[in-house]
């Protein structure tokens, strides 16, 4: 293989940039076509110093690494990666956006070869002219073609991002066989938050937490990759190929049925969840961040005059509420001179806000543990007018800038003035799915009434920003109590399937058994279709209940959403529970499960780990290593254990678990510490990872569910053929787009395949299929199209 270690000079050693480098003074900058770069430091001496430190932490390992800068050398490693049927692949771009964004250079891996670098869009630091030796795209087209025309087996970190970045910009879209990054979180949900990248998976796993993680940030801070020098640029990019090939031979053992711990490990579930679910899914995410959504412009401006309006009346409401206080507000300021309290005052500065509210006007903190706290949920504890209309302001500035000021302009950054959002596949612990740039899932679902009784719901005015396309019809289709009905096939719960399979309101059911009284009573409305107040309390009592234990809420929780006392929450869910024995032994072999096995399961095999299920209630050790009844000259310190007896231990344990309140356990906490025995109190965090072991059985099988409705409708040829394209997933529910004249059919199929993609399940499910042209917009009846 000829010529792989034929590296390209720095374009600094030329005439020509030495030249121009005598008319430079300052950092590169650009407005939309140039570059800018922090600081005030030559940019030459920048690139001079990256060099250097780049070369000092790769130095030894450039023989291990290559470059391919011509059409043979690609061709040679394309086949060899053909043969092998395996690459793996990285990308390096100018950014974050795979439609927006330049793609640099290319990365790749196969056993038997140096891991490779593409240089592809490289400039010159000097002149901002494309660098010499990089192949042009169409000669890196027609072999990455033959890669996906053979179905080699691609491996990857965070397969969207380069899978996109590689479609937009060579115009192939691979296929994803393994990615990585959702690997580790199915083999381990609770990686540390910052231990997730490649580079700290890869320490961790590959090198046993030995060696340096050199990040992108720690080796080029703000300096866009494409003004590295291709000789230096190569060494850490090349990297990122081995490093994901190495981290999937780890991941490998435990997920293929090949692999060495696949049967010892049990790891039979998680391996569906990854291969059938998490990556046979991975394609729709990418398909919808790529199509992304039409934007209704004219609707934008109508509701941006319109929450502009109710901002500034709510701002001048706050301003008035507050002019009672000006005098107390200027005295404060007089008597502190150095204060945080400005004139005019930051409405929305937390500071500014607990100095109001703490300091001047002495509000009594209704959270002890955050005494100058200013989020919602402290404010709207407060009985006070300023708080009021500090809430009323908030509601309206977040909405102004995180979706009706915001989310116009973004789309207008793409050539196709739509919003390609960005879904985190795996973006919650329990496998279910987030999306950021916009966050669909956070927009408000409820609306709000402001203190003067007006009543605005966001959220309706904002999901109408999403429009179907010209010619084409929304359609929302979603799943029917979606985790009620998982919840009866985890249980096994006969009364619940029953009710499932005759058509019966669940929760009215659950009520009628509970409170002893006839079905009929407890729905909303009687046969005769007259309303049932008194039964749609019940209803919604066992609602509340049955919702309770799937969110894993305490009893006093449930008490507030019933607006019950504590006591009479209990006896009303000790009565659910009591009629329905399969969904009360669901929550502890639940609990059972993750207490034997530190994890609990989804209906298709995702695992949450729940490890501090298996934490002891109390933890015991001697203050100073030893106890205080050890002595030294007169014990055979070969025979001495420095760890509490286990009888001992024991015995504390059940004391400590017998105290009344938290009192007593407190007192009897320091006559143990009063003996040298320090006492570590786990209770907290195993009543928190009870709270999870069923929220996670229920919320993954529900995440999981949607997956593989998501599978079944872009596997479905007939829909492809008739134009149907999905748009957004939003926990239970999937947004679609279809042509207009195709609208019956395709929601009879889409209808179809998400009640299929549950088949596993013992209960039927029911799809009901909505089509609107703005989401939430006006209901179309199908049959006026």
């Amino acid at each position: 293989m000829a010529g792989f270690f034929d590296l390209p000079s720095s374009r600094a050693t030329t005439k020509k940039d030495q030249q121009l480098l005598k008319k430079i003074s300052n950092p590169v900058a650009r407005t939309s076509n140039t570059i800018t770069l922090k600081g005030s430091t030559k940019i030459v001496d920048r690139i001079n110093a990256i060099t250097s430190f780049v070369k000092s932490k790769f130095a030894g390992k450039e023989d291990s690494l290559i470059l391919i800068t011509t059409e043979e050398q690609l061709s040679d490693y394309i086949d060899k990666c053909i043969e092998n049927n395996v690459i793996s692949i990285d990308t390096e771009t100018t950014g974050l956006d795979p439609i927006l964004d330049k793609l640099v250079g290319i990365c790749i891996y196969t056993p038997g070869l140096k891991a490779a670098y593409i240089p592809v869009n490289h400039i010159s630091y000097i002149t901002q002219l494309k660098c010499a030796n990089q192949l042009e795209i169409d000669v890196i087209t027609k072999y990455f073609q033959k890669l996906k025309d053979c179905n080699v087996r691609t491996i990857w970190f965070n397969a969207p991002f380069d899978i996109r970045f590689l479609g937009n910009h060579i115009g192939v879209w691979l296929d994803v066989y393994f990615d990585t990054s959702i690997a580790s979180r199915c083999l381990n949900s609770n990686e540390p938050t910052g231990q997730k990248t490649l580079k700290a998976l890869h320490k961790k796993y590959c090198w046993g937490n030995r060696g340096e993680a050199l990040t992108f940030g720690k080796l080029f801070e703000d300096m866009p990759f494409n003004l590295i020098p291709i000789d230096v640029a190569y060494l850490y990019a090349a990297s990122d190929a081995i490093y994901t090939y190495e981290l999937y031979e780890f991941q490998a053992q435990y997920l293929e049925p090949t692999g060495q711990y696949y049967e010892s490990h049990n790891m039979q579930g998680v391996s569906n969840v990854f291969f059938n679910i998490e990556m046979k899914s991975m394609v729709t995410f990418i398909e919808m961040e790529q199509n992304g959504v039409a934007i209704d412009y004219d609707h934008a401006e109508r509701i941006k005059k319109k929450y502009h309006d109710l901002a500034d009346k709510m701002k001048h409401n706050l301003e008035e509420v507050c002019k009672p206080y000006e005098d107390m507000f200027a005295d404060y300021r007089r008597r502190h001179p150095m204060c945080k309290l400005t004139d005019p005052i930051n409405y929305d500065s937390p500071t500014q806000i607990a100095i109001i509210l703490y300091d001047i006007l002495q509000v009594t903190p209704p959270d002890k543990k955050n005494p100058r706290g200013t989020g919602v949920d402290i404010l709207e504890k407060i009985d006070h007018p300023i708080c009021k209309a500090i809430l009323d302001n908030r509601s309206f500035n977040k909405v102004l800038s995180t979706y009706i000021d915001k989310l116009p302009e973004e789309a207008k950054r793409y050539p196709d003035k739509r919003i390609h959002c960005k879904f985190n596949q795996y973006g919650a612990d329990t496998g279910r799915v987030s999306s950021n740039s916009p966050n669909l899932q956070n927009i408000p679902s409820n609306p709000f009434v402001l203190s003067d009784g007006t009543k605005v719901d966001s959220g309706h005015d904002v999901r109408q920003l999403f429009r179907a396309s010209p010619g084409c019809i929304l359609m929302s289709c979603d799943y029917s109590g979606q985790e009620v009905r998982v919840t009866a096939h985890l249980s096994q719960d006969e009364k619940l399937i029953d009710a499932y399979n005759h058509g019966r309101d669940p929760y009215s059911e659950i009520a009628s058994l509970a409170y002893n009284v006839p079905y009929e009573e407890c729905c909303e409305h009687r046969p005769d279709g007259t309303f049932n107040p008194e039964g749609k309390a019940r209803r919604g009592e066992a609602k509340r209940i049955v919702l309770g234990v799937l969110y894993g809420r305490g009893i006093p929780s449930i008490a507030e959403q019933l607006g019950k006392t504590v006591q009479e929450a209990q006896k009303i869910y000790d009565k659910v529970l009591s009629k329905f024995e399969g969904l009360a032994n669901f929550i502890n072999e639940s609990e059972d499960m993750a207490r034997e096995f530190g994890f609990v399961t989804t209906v298709w095999g995702r695992r949450r780990q729940l490890p501090d299920m298996q934490l002891p209630y109390f933890e015991f050790k001697y203050k100073d290593g030893v106890s205080p009844d050890f002595d030294p000259l007169m014990s055979d310190a070969s025979e001495y254990s420095n760890e509490v007896p286990i009888d001992v231990v024991e015995d504390l344990t059940k004391k400590l678990l017998s105290c009344r309140g938290y009192k007593q356990k407190e007192e009897l906490k320091e006559r143990i510490r009063s003996k040298g025995i320090s006492v570590k109190d786990n209770g907290s965090f195993i009543a928190q990872a009870q709270r999870q072991c069923v929220n996670a059985r229920v919320q993954g099988s529900s995440a999981d569910l949607t997956k593989l409705a998501q599978i079944e409708l872009y596997n479905n040829k007939e829909l492809k053929s008739l134009g149907f394209k999905m748009l957004i997933p939003v926990h239970d529910e999937i947004i679609a787009e279809c042509p207009v004249e195709n609208a019956k059919r395709c929601a009879e199929l889409m209808s179809y395949c998400m009640r299929h993609a549950g088949k596993d399940l013992c209960v039927p499910l029911s799809c009901d299929v909505e089509l609107f042209y703005n989401w939430y917009g006006e209901s179309i009846p199908i049959e006026s199209l």
